[in-house]
């Protein structure tokens, strides 16, 4: 049986929830908060890496609850089915910028392996969505065997 082809899309901008007590300004780097999934600024003082730049000024002090994220580029995306297992990719498991593993080329698990066998590095992922399933950017062929 042949998987049904992938949804495929372009990301240019994430909208982010803050972390507790981020306040900033427009053209911030923003950085995702380690087992948090939430963003601040990106800086030396929070050794966060920065993954974008704020669209608009936040303060989550004042009840912001997210912030719009400019990535540095836009990003090519796959969307595969999540796994409906212990592997399912959850927002809550602080999935962003992770890598992930591809079933058959029919679905995304947070597994390494399966069945006894190494699972495919399916690629980096964006986005997880009930509707159109896990968004991931695919990993290279080439940087996919220097990480196996």
């Amino acid at each position: 049986m042949s998987a049904s082809p992938a949804l495929k899309s372009t990301l240019t901008r994430l909208t982010l929830p803050l972390a507790s007590g981020a306040v900033g300004y427009r053209n911030d780097p923003m950085g995702v908060v380690p087992g948090a999934y939430s963003v601040k600024l990106a800086s030396s003082a929070t050794n966060l890496i920065a993954i974008g730049t704020a669209v608009e000024d936040y303060s989550q002090v004042a009840g912001d609850t997210t912030v719009q994220v400019d990535l540095p580029g836009p990003v090519d995306l796959v969307y595969l089915p999540n796994a409906t297992d212990a592997g399912a990719v959850s927002i809550a498991a602080n999935f962003l910028g992770k890598c992930y593993y591809a079933v058959d080329g029919s679905y995304v698990t947070t597994a390494k392996t399966g069945g006894g066998a190494n699972l495919a590095l399916a690629g980096i992922v964006y986005d997880v969505s009930s509707r159109d399933g896990v968004g991931f950017k695919p990993v290279q062929p080439e940087i996919e065997a220097l990480i196996s």
